[in-house]
């Protein structure tokens, strides 16, 4: 976790994962002259069907912040929390700003609003 420019080992705890495992059956669908017209996801159409299974896990915990942490959030004007996925890195930004539509979005200030709210 880095918070401004410090670095900051975060715990997790309470990780579980969950297996998904989907399967889908496409069938092509073809006209009189047996000619592919299109496909779909359930009527019993053409002659040919496109079996799909995939698999995936889901991990779910919470994040546990120390008082330490905490502190240096409330005083903070970004703050990034970087995952794995193997060796592919997912890096979330927690900061204010604008859009480039114009809109204003405050994700640090509520964050800093939860965690005065909720005892730090």
């Amino acid at each position: 976790m880095r918070i401004d420019d410090k670095t900051y080992n975060l715990k997790l705890g309470g990780i579980r994962s969950v297996t998904n495992r989907h399967t889908t059956v496409k069938r092509k669908i073809n006209d009189a002259n047996n000619n592919i017209i299109g496909s779909d996801f359930g009527i019993n159409h053409g002659t040919d069907t496109i079996v799909n299974q995939y698999s995936y896990k889901e991990f779910e915990g919470k994040l546990i912040f120390t008082k330490k942490i905490e502190e240096a959030i409330l005083t903070a004007d970004k703050v990034a929390i970087r995952f794995y996925a193997g060796s592919k890195p997912l890096t979330i930004t927690i900061e204010d700003g604008v859009t480039s539509s114009g809109t204003k979005f405050q994700k640090l200030t509520n964050l800093k609003k939860f965690l005065k709210a909720n005892g730090s």
